[in-house]
């Protein structure tokens, strides 16, 4: 049984697109213009969850966890790096946010907290 998800990927576009707002004009007037986007980041991560559950999910495939793994690195590291290397190229922010080696490294090997 296949279920259409279109509407759920709509709202999720939208959450997204409001997500985005809210980093964009929260960091642009330096805090004046509250959107509350944590709102938006729980439904998010909610509609994403339900989406891989039914994506993964099927009963006639075999479910792997190393497999799953595997492909979600194989999906997501490259878009990290990538993220990373254009937030490394682009102005440092205001205050303390200045690129410095070991920042760098510790966002290369994904252990900056």
């Amino acid at each position: 049984m296949a279920i259409d998800t279109t509407a759920l990927d709509g709202l999720r576009g939208l959450a997204c697109l409001h997500i985005m707002l809210f980093h964009y004009l929260g960091h642009m007037t330096y805090g004046a213009v509250d959107l509350n986007g944590s709102l938006e980041l729980s439904l998010f991560f909610l509609i994403s969850g339900f989406s891989l559950t039914l994506g993964y999910g099927k009963e006639d495939q075999q479910w792997n966890l190393t497999t799953f793994f595997r492909n979600r690195a194989i999906r997501l590291i490259p878009c990290y790096y990538l993220s990373n290397m254009l937030g490394f190229l682009g102005l440092p922010g205001p205050g303390d946010n200045r690129v410095t080696w070991q920042r760098t490294m510790k966002t290369l090997t994904m252990t900056n907290t």
